[in-house]
């Protein structure tokens, strides 16, 4: 029970901690995000639009979140150089979400386009203090010339924010520079809306479902609304509707716990039970003195609880050793303390616990007839028999399968892990290069205007710095490219390839790199070639993927003139299909295209030469951005961050499956003991009358092994549907092979028949002259 106990407790806290996330707004109830059933990115005007034209929007606000970036922007103060993304947000992003300032006021701190609000752990890096921030101008450069700011306010991110910012800046000033987002053919910003007091959100979803639609009839893009809080957990949507996410892992460990808890109660119950020979006399004496049988169910229910509370000690202290170790498995920072919350849960937990577990030993233990039990006979019934067999089953069943999935989980995450990308992701550095690359007299290239020109300076710069990369002695190739490498590539409409047919609409996963990508990423090639710095005019050719010449219909595509935004491009190359994305996705149509000025490093080193060429680049990258740190990650561990969620799953369910297994172990092994115990007459004859101690132990254990095999055969068809219906959720997964469940039955078969097994052959060892002379 303390077992059972201390698992359930660290699963609530998990639970606990994952329902809470995003719940810091006090207006949690009334905020949602509008949400194209594309993706999450709408239109840039659609927030104004929302809350001019819906009566049931108080407020909207436009955000543009810091993972939209691909390169980081500078803060510069005082000669002080910090790297960071901004957050750009509408002017009334503080009335629907709740900011604890800790200087400044939320409502009006945005007022004006230059103003700038920076955290609490910002302010500290910058000025030492955060009352030292308010006032101060900072400056501030992204992939533009600088831009001064002044510090309006300091703001502390809740600590259950899956979106925390270092930077928040008006979303006017984003506007600015990117005119393109006052159009509705887009879609980039998030999104937010509180939404006025009783409003139908079902009513109200109906209602902009085919907004974009009337301000821009091309568009195909369905509009749903989505509760903010709930985006944590249901962030996976199929056909635009929210199709699960890390609700259902929430739902699994909250089953984890429910059954590890019953195991443990079914133990107790069948211990209890079993042992009930043992208080036949003092049921009996107190029902001849007047006892009822409501006393005694009564009385058995407290010692219940008070074996409950007892384990709850000792859980806690069990949970408070394991808590650091637990909280490195699941990436949380989970704590024990005390308040009316937990404490309310933990004694609910206790008194469900005691009381399941005690109810059915006081209701038998209760009703024997004092009359029968004074005399020592104690008739048990086969409905007793069968109730206490049942759950066994039962509690077997469950470890089996939590068993087999374990095993599943574990091979499905070997196989991401393992799956040919149609890339090769080993030992693939990248960084960001930089946009305050300054030239060789020390002057800062950005502040020229024609800086970033197509075919300027910085694309100059940018090519020497690749060719001073591939010459270092460890590097095999480099390139440039946008975007991430495992996620968010960007995409657009507007690819037109059949004349006088209105064929546009399709949508690509856009990949905009530099010449070297396809090679140094490892990309094959179907038909065609790569983008290449020796030829001229490589600015109008294209890359597609084979399903994206799929999806289009186009056959001999090399060659072949499309349009892309009104422009001509020729077909150059039909690389072979790869995913850039986690294996939850299908390979969408993708275009590749050319994007020399792009400032994402990505470095192919050859292998065992990692540690001295890093610390190559670190020189040159210094050389190119002083003050600056060198900032890099392996595209490997930017895929496996991907399943991280997945992998705790599987980390956490392996070890509470093998807790469920031991603890259901325990109570078989109490319960072949109690069965040796009270057969050792019956052992004793036997070995008298000439049975071996081999044909003893098969006797003994042969019932539990019957039990084992029954709940194997209840197992194994519950867990095939559990087991496909999460596999389903992956794009690419594994198939499920025979040998997983009969790996697992083993693994949940082998430490209980091994606890049966001891017992049985220590009863069958016994000398039969002593066990015949006991009373």
């Amino acid at each position: 029970m303390t077992a059972g106990l201390a698992s359930t407790l660290l699963i609530y806290l998990w639970v606990n901690d994952e329902l809470q996330v995003n719940k810091f707004n006090v207006s949690d109830a009334r905020i949602y995000q509008v949400m194209s059933n594309a993706g999450g990115d709408t239109p840039g005007v659609l927030a104004e639009a929302l809350a001019t034209e819906f009566p049931e929007v108080e407020y909207a606000s436009a955000v543009v979140p810091p993972e939209w970036f691909s390169e980081d922007g500078i803060l510069e103060v005082d000669g002080k150089k910090i790297k960071s993304k901004a957050e750009y947000v509408g002017k009334d992003y503080f009335k629907i979400f709740t900011g604890e300032f800790l200087k400044g006021n939320g409502a009006t701190a945005l007022n004006d386009k230059h103003a700038m609000l920076v955290s609490q752990e910002m302010a500290i890096k910058l000025f030492g203090a955060v009352e030292s921030a308010p006032g101060k101008t900072v400056e501030w450069m992204d992939n533009l010339s600088p831009i001064s700011f002044i510090i309006t306010g300091v703001f502390k991110n809740a600590s259950n924010n899956t979106t925390p910012a270092e930077i928040i800046l008006n979303y006017e000033l984003f506007l600015d520079s990117h005119d393109w987002l006052r159009q509705w053919p887009n879609s980039d910003p998030r999104t937010y809306v509180l939404l006025r007091d009783g409003t139908d959100v079902t009513a109200f979803g109906r209602k902009i479902a085919g907004f974009i639609k009337s301000k821009y009839p091309e568009s195909r893009s369905r509009l749903i609304a989505q509760r903010f809080s709930e985006n944590y957990l249901h962030g996976r949507f199929e056909n635009g509707l929210p199709a699960g996410g890390r609700i259902e892992y929430v739902r699994l460990f909250v089953a984890i716990a429910i059954f590890i808890l019953v195991i443990a109660c079914i133990n107790f119950m069948n211990l209890s039970t079993a042992r009930a020979s043992r208080r036949l006399k003092e049921v009996g004496i107190k029902k001849a003195i007047g006892a009822s049988r409501a006393g005694l169910f009564i009385q058995h229910i407290e010692e219940s609880l008070i074996m409950a509370f007892m384990s709850l000690i000792i859980a806690v202290v069990l949970v408070l050793a394991l808590l650091s170790q637990f909280n490195q498995i699941t990436g949380k920072h989970l704590s024990l303390e005390p308040n009316v919350n937990l404490i309310l849960s933990f004694v609910g937990i206790v008194l469900f616990t005691g009381f399941v577990a005690g109810s059915y030993p006081a209701i038998y233990l209760s009703g024997f007839r004092p009359a029968e039990v004074l005399k020592g006979k104690l008739a048990t019934s086969w409905s007793e028999l069968w109730i206490r067999k049942g759950l066994v089953v039962f509690q077997f069943a469950i470890s089996i399968l939590l068993a087999v999935c374990v095993v599943v989980v574990y091979m499905q995450i070997q196989f991401v892990h393992s799956k040919n990308l149609g890339y090769n992701r080993d030992n693939i550095i990248h960084f960001n290069a930089g946009v305050e690359m300054t030239d060789v007299d020390g002057k800062r290239n950005t502040d020229d205007p024609a800086f970033f020109d197509l075919g300027g300076k910085h694309d100059r710069q940018m090519e020497t710095l690749l060719r001073e990369i591939r010459i270092l002695p460890g590097v095999i190739n480099a390139s440039n490219y946008e975007h991430d490498l495992t996620g968010r590539h960007g995409g657009i409409q507007g690819v037109s390839w059949k004349e006088g047919k209105e064929d546009d609409k399709m949508y690509f996963n856009n990949l905009q790199v530099g010449n070297d990508f396809v090679p140094t990423m490892g990309i094959q090639l179907l038909e065609g070639r790569s983008f290449s710095s020796e030829r001229s005019g490589e600015l109008s050719k294209v890359i597609f993927n084979e399903e994206a010449i799929k999806a289009m219909g186009i056959t001999d595509p090399i060659g072949k003139v499309i349009s892309v935004w009104g422009q001509d491009k020729e077909i150059i190359g039909v690389a072979k299909n790869f995913n850039m994305e986690s294996l939850f996705e299908q390979i969408s149509p993708t275009i590749i295209q050319l994007e020399p000025r792009s400032t994402r490093i990505m470095v192919k080193i050859k292998s065992g030469e990692e540690r001295s060429t890093i610390a190559s680049l670190e020189k040159i990258y210094n050389s190119r951005t002083p003050g600056l740190s060198f900032d890099y990650s392996f595209v490997d561990d930017d895929y496996n961050a991907l399943y991280i969620s997945e992998q705790r799953v599987s980390v956490l369910s392996g070890y509470f499956a093998l807790l469920a297994i031991l603890i259901s172990a325990l109570g078989l092994f109490g319960l072949s003991a109690f069965t040796a115990e009270r057969r050792r007459k019956e052992i004793g004859i036997r070995k008298i009358l000439g049975a071996s101690e081999r044909g003893i132990v098969l006797l003994l254990s042969g019932e539990f092994s019957k039990i084992i095999l029954v709940a194997i055969l209840i197992a194994i068809p519950i867990s095939i549907v559990v087991t496909r219906n999460w596999l389903n959720s992956f794009a690419y997964s594994i198939p499920l092979h025979w040998w997983f469940f009969a790996a697992a039955a083993l693994m949940a078969v082998f430490v209980p028949l091994l606890a049966v097994g001891i017992q049985t052959v220590k009863a069958s060892m016994l000398n039969p002259a002593q066990s015949l002379k006991e009373e």
